[in-house]
């Protein structure tokens, strides 16, 4: 672990000025404060919007976790990413630089591809996120987040199958206030962020400003050039209008604009398999090979090293998203209309996915240099912009006994050039020591070829849907709540094949190929071969191709609750409802190019079952939230990894006919005192496919055989997780008071396979993670008695366990697991200060 970071003047000087402007209102805030930590231990009242009303969250019949500003803070959250920690049921790709959550096993934790609805919903200020690269938001200025689990279709403007992120930022206020934080911490972290409410009409016009900078190393760096990998470097500046253009109308413009110029994730290999295709492939120049190679990538992980290629491996990019929302207040309910625009600058999903720097596996950066520079691309390349409108009424009827929503969603979205495919060496041509179906090379010698092909895609996504929901109270303690949804998406494809033009290299082209095979290699001399380095394949477009398809769904929810605690008085019981809820869930299919053509896959369908307990204890100093569920999932979109006879690797998206996911969750909060916390949270998950039908190609033959993949584990899944913080606040008179905050979670092992052979016996244990435990704290310090400042310690893994974050397993032809480790012990101080208002 790196030492902490001297402190510098000018990290912080941009902040510290602001500590000495005038503390407004401190003896109200003061007298406020006081009358809080007064108060008897009770849980506190928690409202949600989970049904487009605020609600207690007790008394709603759907499975939410809601999560304060506050709470974020203490447990040390940075993204939204970062609060699978403490729901359950959530999950994502710890590690990489972009969302792909998952909420009961159902998301995007078995596909990568970016042109993929995503399965969980984003939302901020009501605004959606299209796509998951955009859903991993910096926790900057916001105020709460709700995580929903389960089908959420009848009540939002885009269908998702998994559930919802809802993310609420902080609004302008009638007064002027400020506030500034800034972090320092291991790995080069320092952060800073300045907030600020400036009225400009009083009561008729509001305005906020939020400008908030993100930077660290990372824990990895390249053992080659010593530069950082994985590291952070970004800017968010967010501005919120509000007028009040009447009593009964409101408008609210926000702005969002971020910039990320980082590095992609530190991947590590692990070999898993000596028998696997290319474990004796090496590049020109080069004498490793990949299975050597991969060795040596996991002796670095004991330094906190990697070893990627040396270009390439950029993630930046800068995107811009802009909101307006209309509420009306009428005599008959709310009236809403929210109208977005996004936009996003050149971004290629890059990852230095086999570990090494001999196979340069999903490197986008250098296909499209290779296809500009032979003029066979030209512009920006991964851009996109879209716009969205939703309008939304919310009403009453029958004295509020009978609430319900209608609403109606449009959106366009174009995906523009997104490059695809495969360059496994800078060159474009690789060498191998053995071949499946040919005696391996003599002594001296290896056989050569070049494999390089993929696509150029344009996407055009139109969707439509009108939706609504309604609740009725059939009688004081019983409600009866119905929804449905029709949504129309149209998809629209404009993709043009790119391939080497002659996968012979051009010093050599008289040398007859390899016969015996199915592939066209030559046997070389390992020094011709070797000069080859820095001779660059040439390569040509195809014919270009356009479809289109569209998709049509009709899915419902009826859910049925009942108030136990309005009927009957129960020992220790202060609040208690039951609820039943079935619900249908869809997303849409699409596109692919798996095994090098155009091909489509089907859209997901899902029917949720979930039965929910909610308990308010001892005089409200327990809480007690339970579900279960069944998901009957059909047409599951599948990540693949195929081989062609032509030994041409591609990725795509595939479906898994049937499978059933059966799980429970538990959050538990219990008030020990009146400072001390206990929070729980547990998920179990019981995943299993029914029907998973695939295919190999057998490279000797060239032949296409079918695989019965229904008996593997369910990748991406773990059975378990659990957490627990213990939370503490101790008042003193004199010394301002002090909050501890420590929290432990807990995830079981999952499976990685993404190829049939990761999932066969011999092969699936070395596919499967470890369990792991890892352990956070945070300690804050409130001199001010109304707790306008605040300076903070924190950790996190503080126990510096070592642990695979994320990964796959290709057992068949790269025979290795390409991991991300989860970022060792690091520390931290930081301060939060807050003025006016």
């Amino acid at each position: 672990m790196r030492p902490l970071p001297a402190c510098s003047l000018s990290t912080l000087s941009c902040f510290g000025m602001l500590l000495f402007a005038l503390h407004g209102n401190a003896e109200e805030r003061e007298n406020e404060a006081k009358e809080i930590r007064g108060k008897a231990p009770i849980l506190e009242e928690v409202l949600v919007s989970a049904r487009r009303r605020s609600e207690d969250l007790q008394k709603t019949p759907v499975a939410v976790s809601a999560f304060s500003a506050e709470d974020l803070k203490a447990y040390n959250v940075d993204s939204i990413g970062d609060i699978t920690r403490m729901t359950p049921g959530l999950d994502r790709y710890e590690g990489r630089k972009e969302a792909n959550y998952s909420i009961r096993g159902i998301g995007r934790g078995r596909s990568t591809d970016g042109t993929l609805d995503p399965s969980i919903g984003v939302y901020i200020d009501g605004i959606f996120l299209a796509r998951h690269d955009s859903q991993l938001l910096d926790t900057v200025d916001v105020e709460s987040i709700q995580v929903l689990r389960g089908p959420q279709g009848t009540l939002f403007g885009k269908n998702t199958i998994g559930g919802a992120i809802i993310v609420t930022t902080r609004e302008p206020s009638n007064e002027f206030s400020a506030a500034v934080s800034g972090t320092l911490g291991s790995f080069g972290k320092s952060d800073g962020q300045l907030a600020m409410d400036i009225p400009l009409v009083q009561d008729k016009l509001l305005s906020r400003l939020t400008i908030a900078k993100r930077t660290g190393d990372g824990w990895a760096r390249d053992v080659d050039s010593n530069r950082p990998v994985g590291n952070d470097n970004s800017i968010t500046v967010i501005a919120q209008l509000m007028a009040n253009l009447s009593d009964n109308l409101q408008m609210k413009l926000m702005a969002n604009y971020s910039d990320q110029d980082e590095q992609t994730e530190p991947y590590t290999c692990e070999l898993t398999n000596p028998e696997g295709l290319v474990a004796t492939a090496r590049k020109p120049g080069n004498p490793k090979t990949y299975a050597e190679a991969c060795q040596d990538s996991t002796a670095l992980i004991e330094q906190d090293k990697v070893n990627p290629e040396n270009y390439g491996l950029s993630q930046g990019t800068d995107q811009l998203l802009i909101g307006t929302t209309f509420t009306w207040d009428t005599a008959y309910g709310v009236l809403k209309s929210i109208t977005t625009f996004n936009e996003r600058g050149a971004s290629p999903e890059n990852n230095n996915f086999d570990g090494t720097d001999v196979l340069q596996l999903v490197n986008r950066d250098i296909i499209t240099e290779r296809l500009k520079s032979q003029n066979l691309i030209s512009g920006d390349t991964d851009t996109r912009w879209g716009w969205g409108q939703e309008i939304q009424f919310n009403g009453e009827l029958f004295d509020s006994r009978m609430n319900y929503t209608v609403g109606a969603f449009v959106s366009r979205e174009s995906l523009d050039k997104l490059v695809g495919g495969q360059m496994l060496t800078k060159e474009g041509y690789f060498g191998l020591y053995t071949l499946p179906g040919v005696a391996d090379a003599p002594p001296g010698t290896i056989f050569v070829f070049g494999a390089d092909l993929g696509d150029i895609r344009s996407f055009d996504n139109d969707s439509y849907a009108v939706f609504g929901q309604t609740s009725i109270d059939l009688s004081k303690d019983v409600q009866l709540t119905l929804g449905t949804r029709y949504t129309v998406e149209n998809r629209a494809l404009q993709a043009v094949d790119w391939n080497a033009a002659n996968s012979t290299p051009p010093l050599y082209a008289g040398i007859p190929p390899v016969t015996g095979s199915a592939l066209p290699f030559l046997l070389l001399t390992d020094a011709q071969f070797d000069s080859l380095e820095g001779t660059v394949a040439e390569y040509a477009l195809g014919e270009a191709q356009e479809a289109k398809l569209q998709f049509q769904n009709i899915s419902s929810m009826l859910s049925l609750s009942w108030d136990v605690s309005e009927r009957f008085e129960i020992n220790n019981v202060s609040d208690m409802m039951m609820y039943i809820t079935l619900a249908q869930g869809f997303k849409a299919g699409g596109f692919t190019t798996l095994y090098g053509e155009l091909a489509t896959f089907e859209p997901e369908e899902l029917l949720s079952t979930e039965f929910g307990l909610k308990m308010d204890l001892f005089d409200k100093r327990m809480r007690v939230n339970m579900a279960a569920y069944n998901s009957a999932y059909t047409e599951m979109q599948m990540f693949v990894v195929q081989f062609d006879s032509n030994f041409g690797g591609d990725f795509g998206t595939t479906n898994a006919g049937k499978s059933q996911i059966n799980g429970a969750e538990i959050e538990l909060t219990y008030l020990l005192g009146q400072s001390l916390r206990l929070s729980v949270t547990s998920s179990y998950n019981k995943a299993e496919f029914e029907e998973y039908d695939d295919f190999a190609v057998n490279r000797i033959t060239g032949t296409s055989e079918p695989i019965d993949r229904s008996d593997e584990p369910f990748p991406f899944v773990p059975e378990w997780s659990h957490s627990a913080a213990l939370s503490y606040t101790l008042d003193t008179a004199s010394l301002g008071y002090f909050d501890f905050t420590w929290l432990t979670t807990y995830r079981d092992q999952i499976f990685m396979g993404q190829d049939y052979k990761s999932g066969l016996p011999e092969f699936v244990d070395a596919s499967t993670t470890s369990s792991y435990s890892i352990t956070s704290l945070r300690a804050t310090w409130s001199p001010l008695a109304d707790g306008a400042l605040k300076v903070s310690v924190f950790g996190n893994n503080i126990f510096d366990k070592t642990y695979t974050a994320w990964g796959v397993a290709i057992a068949d032809n790269t025979g290795t697991n390409g991991i991300i480790r989860g970022a060792p012990t690091s520390w931290g101080m930081s301060f939060d200060y807050e003025f006016g208002g």
